[in-house]
């Protein structure tokens, strides 16, 4: 990262550079691989300047991927993008930059993304096993036929956790303008409310000048309609009165006949009563064209009644409108408060979730750096233990030299003292033994030792010329005596302090033994029931006695089985048998380090699954190297590398990162 913001050619990973939808990402990354991670360079200077500066700090080794350089390795089958169940080659769901289209076409031009393992298994073998086919969950078919599958340990990977920071910063910009604008709405509300009371207050007003005047248009009303009783009264009274003077009209005229001599005289009573009934109908019509004047009245009293009906009802409407919106105002005040309070605890939260997110990738990278420390730490110890022992090694081989060497003396010394008891045999005719009584015989009689003595000088210079160098050459001989006898002396010694030393060893190697023995065979007893799923297994020894020479009895019963010898056992009940031995030893004393050669190749499917649940158990404190060929190891496995040739001759390394929410970096 240091050297991408000195060096803007420095582009960023193959993730930084493409956008994938979120229901092909597994896919993308499965198919991407280990690729996913290359660094993207404007041109092979930089990718050169790159990979000078990573040797020469010796940070460790990179991918790089210069724009200039890299281009496709040719297009998939077209026929094959017709198969049923095909959604279309990779390199064309994801988005990138057009620069970047060689880079893409190189990495995803021939992955071919199905919408199932079935369908990749049936296109697969249409096509004989040439196309390299990927599913959206991650199911991998390689060229040749090589599968690779199964559950990732979580959800995340680079893709996804990239596509997750991009919305994670694009809703804290949208809670960030949704809290802005719920600010703005709650001050318009503010605002409206207090326009909303103003106007209620004026309404309150009105309504009340309302009803001010619709009480007094009801006395009104009232006064109307007293005034048209009392001329409705009148009327009929007046209609009584017609009837009446029409009776005695008719009656008149009834008896005009019998007094035809009266009629003059009647003449003058009838013009009168005319004249009066005129003018009672011109009362009447009066009396009607004021009742008139007064239903119209009444009928405008009553049509202002109804108006003013219609203003209350439509004040009391826009009042409760008014308080309907007042209350709909209050409640969204208070809803946009509540939001306001959610929005800003939903922006603390994604706030916390990129700290947290933020503060994980610093543990993590941490935890690597400090990963790297004790690894380098036991690296350093493993070398000072190989010196140590090598030291040891040179110890013993300079001490089994010198053993060597002086047991090549003492056969000198003994061949020495050969040649000189041989010497006294020959010269004197005497053993060494005669030689130590006659030295002892006559010591007390001088003369006679000195007779004794010049007879052998007599005899001796009979014999010839003394060797003058004799005393010389015993000097040299006890000399070299002395010291042999001295190294063969610390010989013995060291000897037997080695022995005691093999005695010890031998003594604490049998407690060991006994102590890490009775562990075992509780320990195998425990993995050997977990394997199988029940039953027992028990260790025992040929010889109590000799602990370091003895043989190891296993003894074994599989579930609904009897207790018997390992060796009657079935392959596949031998190697699993074997297989709980191994993990037992290695749950007691785990090592660094572990590389496991198709050991599960005889166990069935069942068996396969419970031998790696259990492997899995033991990654806490050993990484394991398994190499195999079944289903179920493979799918617990944390990555996958595989070897395949789609060229004669050539061979290429695939390898599955099944690990995720690991390190970014």
């Amino acid at each position: 990262m240091e050297r991408k913001e000195n060096n803007k050619k420095v582009i960023g990973v193959v993730a930084d550079i493409i956008e994938a939808p979120a229901e092909y990402e597994t896919a993308i990354e499965t198919a991407l691989g280990g690729s996913i991670q290359n660094i993207v360079t404007e041109d092979e200077a930089t990718a050169k300047e790159m990979i000078s500066y990573l040797r020469t700090n010796k940070l460790g080794r990179a991918t790089f991927l210069p724009i200039t350089s890299v281009v496709g390795r040719g297009s998939v089958n077209p026929d094959a993008l017709k198969e049923k169940g095909v959604i279309g080659v990779a390199s064309q769901l994801v988005k990138t930059d057009k620069k970047f289209s060689g880079i893409i076409d190189s990495l995803l031009g021939r992955s071919i993304v199905v919408d199932n393992i079935d369908s990749a298994i049936r296109i697969s073998k249409k096509y004989n096993q040439s196309l390299r086919l990927v599913t959206p969950t991650g199911e991998l078919i390689n060229p040749g036929g090589a599968m690779t599958g199964g559950a990732f340990r979580n959800s995340s990977n680079l893709l996804g956790r990239k596509r997750e920071l991009d919305e994670i910063q694009k809703e804290i910009g949208e809670t960030n303008n949704k809290l802005s604008k719920a600010r703005e709405e709650d001050a318009t509300l503010r605002e409206e409310r207090i326009n909303l009371n103003n106007q209620l207050q004026k309404l309150s007003i009105e309504q009340n000048s309302v009803n001010i005047g619709l009480k007094n248009v009801e006395e009104r009303l009232e006064t109307i309609q007293q005034s048209f009783a009392g001329i409705k009264r009148e009327s009929t009274e007046l209609d009584v009165q017609i009837g009446q003077i029409d009776e005695n009209k008719k009656e008149l005229f009834d008896t005009g006949k019998q007094h035809e001599n009266s009629i003059k005289d009647r003449e003058g009573t009838i013009a009168s009563l005319e004249i009066q009934l005129g003018e009672k109908r011109d009362l009447k019509h009066e009396i009607e064209d004021k009742l008139s004047a007064m239903n119209l009245e009444l009928a405008a009293v009553r049509q202002n009644m109804s108006y003013a009906d219609n203003d209350i009802s439509r004040v009391k409407s826009e009042m409760d409108e008014y308080k309907t919106e007042i209350d709909s105002a209050k409640n969204r005040l208070e809803n946009n408060s509540d939001n306001v309070s959610n929005l800003e605890k939903e922006l603390d939260k994604l706030y916390t979730l990129k700290a947290e997110n933020d503060g994980a990738v610093n543990e993590a990278l941490i935890q690597l750096q400090k990963n790297t420390e004790e690894k380098d730490t036991i690296n350093r110890n493993h070398k000072d233990f190989f010196s140590k022992r090598e030291k040891l090694s040179d110890d013993i081989n300079g001490l089994e030299k010198a053993a060597y060497s002086l047991k090549l003396a003492i056969e000198k010394l003994e061949e020495d003292r050969d040649k000189a008891s041989n010497y006294m045999w020959e010269e004197y005719e005497l053993t060494y033994s005669s030689a130590e009584l006659l030295k002892t015989e006559d010591y007390d009689k001088p003369a006679e030792l000195k007779k004794e003595m010049a007879a052998v000088r007599q005899k001796i210079k009979s014999l010839g010329d003394v060797n003058v160098n004799a005393i010389e050459e015993f000097k040299e001989v006890s000399e070299r005596y002395e010291f042999l006898k001295g190294q063969r002396d610390d010989i013995l010694e060291a000897e037997n302090n080695l022995r005691g030393i093999i005695a010890d060893l031998d003594r604490a190697m049998k407690e060991t033994f006994a102590e890490k023995f009775q562990d075992i065979q509780a320990m195998f007893n425990k993995v050997f029931k977990e394997l199988f799923g029940g039953g027992k297994a028990s260790l025992s020894l040929v010889d109590e006695e000799d602990l370091l020479e003895t043989g190891i009895i296993i003894n074994a019963q599989p579930p609904g089985k009897k207790l018997q010898n390992m060796m009657q056992l079935s392959g596949g009940e031998k190697s699993l048998t074997a297989i709980s031995l191994l993990f037992a030893i290695q749950s007691l004393k785990p090592s660094p380090f572990c590389i496991l050669d198709e050991i599960e190749a005889a166990l069935d499917d069942s068996n396969v699954g419970r031998f790696a649940h259990y492997l899995d158990k033991l990654t806490k404190s050993t990484q394991f190297v398994v190499i195999t060929h079944r289903k179920g190891t493979m799918e617990a496995a944390n990555r996958l590398y595989g070897i395949t040739m789609q060229e004669k001759g050539v061979s290429t390394l695939v390898s599955v990162n099944l690990i995720e929410d690991k390190l970014d970096n």
